[in-house]
């Protein structure tokens, strides 16, 4: 049996469309081509975020307003083809799943519930800011 760490967006959750265009509206950017999202794809929200101009001062209250907003949009993200089947195999398998997202504990909540997920993960932690992922990660692995 092993522990096994999720981040939410871009790993269970197809959150990209919804990111590119909230950074694209708060940049007052024209929607992004396909060509630019091409480009984008890979990036670290922060890269991203920088991508579209927005200056480090800038990036704490840009993310908080991001997951603010996602609160009224969680019903239209979809996760990744196949990985709810992946999480139910490892879950049935004995495996402690838990997720590790930026997104607030409660987006995190209510798409996991959303897509009936949520029974399989042992514990829950969001809203981890853009640069203590990696301490709260260290953290967990410890325990």
């Amino acid at each position: 049996m092993a522990a096994i760490i999720f981040d939410l967006d871009g790993a269970i959750a197809d959150s990209f469309d919804y990111i590119v265009n909230f950074l694209s509206v708060e940049a007052n950017q024209d929607p992004q081509t396909p060509e630019q999202m091409q480009r984008l794809r890979g990036m670290s929200m922060i890269a991203m975020a920088k991508r579209f101009g927005f200056s480090w001062l800038r990036l704490p209250r840009l993310f908080y307003q991001g997951r603010r907003a996602m609160r009224t949009s969680m019903h239209l993200i979809q996760p990744f083809e196949g990985v709810p089947e992946v999480i139910e195999k490892l879950h049935a398998e004995g495996h402690e799943l838990f997720v590790v997202s930026s997104n607030s504990v409660r987006n995190v909540r209510n798409f996991l519930h959303q897509h009936q997920l949520h029974t399989y993960f042992l514990e829950l932690y969001g809203g981890i800011g853009m640069f203590s992922k990696a301490p709260t990660l260290r953290k967990l692995v410890k325990e």
